[in-house]
């Protein structure tokens, strides 16, 4: 519970207490929480909801253009919480900005976002080309040290989506309703 005291009005998180709220400070602490207590999440999803632009994506800035890498986590966040209406329609909106962002050579810009971004589609499309040209690209551009870009973290996420591609993928979550009107 200390940590929501630190929630903004906004329902967004700030890096300290009193700081603005920022996408990717909620980003990190609805994380947090949410696998602790997922109730206590609905404000902080709503605020990361309310960002949303018209074109799908999110900006690293409240106002700020959309960009591939915070839209890729936040749909990843998304994704974590059982499915309203609104958490369904912005994963469907930040699916359309990622795949619409997917360059040429399999890739969506840099290795992590490319990582990142291939997590995010990972549970939400059945469009296995795509997923496959991330991969290939993921592979083409491991260093011969065996890195990525000589970076831990850019190294680990592309790990981490590797790894994801080698497991059968789940199924793009879709829901049936049966019921006989009284």
């Amino acid at each position: 519970d200390d940590i929501l005291a630190l929630q903004n009005p906004d329902g967004g998180f700030g890096i300290s207490l009193g700081s603005l709220s920022e996408i990717d400070d909620t980003i990190s602490v609805l994380r947090a929480i949410g696998s602790i207590d997922i109730t206590k999440s609905v404000t902080g999803i709503d605020y990361l909801i309310g960002l949303q632009k018209d074109d799908g994506g999110w900006g690293v800035e409240t106002g700020g253009e959309s960009n591939v890498y915070i839209t890729a986590m936040v749909s990843s966040l998304l994704q974590q919480f059982p499915r309203t209406t609104s958490t369904t329609t912005a994963i469907n909106e930040a699916t359309s900005f990622l795949r619409a962002h997917q360059d040429p050579d399999g890739g969506f810009g840099s290795v992590y976002e490319t990582a990142l971004s291939y997590l995010a589609l990972l549970g939400v499309t059945t469009d296995t080309a795509a997923l496959g040209s991330a991969i290939n690209y993921l592979r083409s551009t491991q260093l011969s040290s065996g890195s990525w870009d000589n970076d831990n973290y850019t190294t680990s996420l592309a790990l981490r989506a590797l790894h994801s591609a080698v497991r059968p993928a789940p199924e793009p979550l879709t829901g049936t309703v049966v019921g006989k009107v009284v």
